[in-house]
């Protein structure tokens, strides 16, 4: 979500990106890529560590500014996802961002009075509407949804233009009559962004989004798993001293089968209510303007849904449900991890979508 900003020239012939389209990588740049995407999943971290002390070595004989500077641009590296699918609708969608998107999907039940204190003046939920998609939702309670994501391939194919990979994370609030017409939209107000993808971070303040250029972990996936089946996926950001922070722990529930109606093993929702919730248009600001961000559940790649529960941690002032630099913490929350193609139309009229 929200990714291009761009002035656009008339199409050229369309086709596929392939690698000499992207942007060039350097020799170490490209050697890292390499043995990276080759490498088994519990080397990972001690081969980076082992190379970043390496590459660092040079500026530990000058000042502190030279080494923060020498490691920023070791981490500005264009590698991609060992994983993910190539964008298979690309040429499907030409006029629109298409992309694959990879992550978790988990919806964090939250005292409704607590949400309409942080919403926007003059938006009020749809509770008949948020009641009818997820009837065996806790009562009283507002389903925000927390969305930790790995975008991979994303293109605009009718001007043969890419953007590099980048992760991102974020709570966003579905369900809200934000032009007073019944229409639902979702307001997502803050994100933290890969903060090597300017691109990416750019597009998303320009919707007024407040953005925490951040480094993620894993950098170059959607989430990681250690040999407990721990699931994770964390960002962080310093910003003038003060530390923004994302943390997701999960945990697969085979046994949980995902319904449409979701009432299986204490899961309050379904399937169905997930679509619906990610198919809302998006806003960040109220005198901004919308996204029409679109998962297509049909495509070659899409993976089942696996349930999931855990937690997630939440610091620094990165969520409007507290706006100090206080630590917040969800537990026992469900959701699903899944792949799936998007198609994404950016900068539209919200009177008018």
């Amino acid at each position: 979500m929200f990714t291009f900003h761009l002035t656009l020239p008339a199409p050229p012939t369309i086709r596929n990106r392939s690698s000499d389209q992207m942007p060039p990588q350097s020799l170490p740049t490209r050697l890292f890529c390499s043995l990276y995407s080759r490498m088994p999943e519990h080397a990972m971290h001690l081969w980076a560590l082992g190379l970043l002390l390496l590459l660092s070595a040079p500026f530990l004989r000058t000042n502190s500014a030279s080494l923060s500077s020498g490691l920023d641009s070791f981490y500005d590296l264009s590698c991609t996802s060992k994983y993910d699918a190539p964008n298979p609708i690309a040429n499907e969608y030409p006029n629109s961002a298409t992309g694959v998107l990879n992550g978790t999907l988990a919806i964090i039940p939250v005292d409704m009075e607590r949400v309409k204190m942080a919403l926007p003046a003059g938006v009020n939920i749809l509770e008949d509407l948020l009641r009818a998609d997820m009837p065996n939702f806790p009562e009283g309670m507002f389903p925000v949804l927390l969305q930790a994501a790995h975008d991979h391939d994303v293109q605009f194919a009718a001007y043969n233009i890419g953007i590099p990979d980048f992760s991102r994370i974020g709570l966003e609030f579905p369900y809200l009559d934000a032009r007073g017409d019944g229409t639902p939209f979702k307001w997502a107000p803050r994100q933290l962004i890969s903060g090597h993808n300017e691109m990416a971070v750019k597009g998303s303040r320009d919707y007024g989004t407040i953005v925490f250029e951040s480094l993620f972990e894993p950098r170059f996936e959607a989430y990681s798993q250690d040999r407990s089946g721990a699931i994770t996926m964390s960002a962080v950001s310093n910003d003038n001293g003060t530390r923004h922070l994302m943390e997701t722990v999960f945990r697969r529930q085979p046994e949980v089968e995902i319904g449409a109606e979701g009432n299986d093993g204490g899961m309050p929702f379904g399937l169905d209510a997930i679509k619906s919730i990610t198919s809302q248009i998006t806003f960040a600001s109220l005198d901004g303007a919308c996204d029409r961000f679109t998962r297509l559940w049909n495509t070659s790649i899409d993976s089942t849904p696996v349930a999931i529960r855990g937690k997630v941690v939440i610091e620094g002032g990165v969520s409007p449900l507290d706006d100090s630099a206080g630590r917040m913490s969800f537990s026992n929350i469900w959701g699903v991890q899944v792949a799936t193609a998007f198609t994404e139309d950016n900068y539209l009229d919200c009177a008018t979508v």
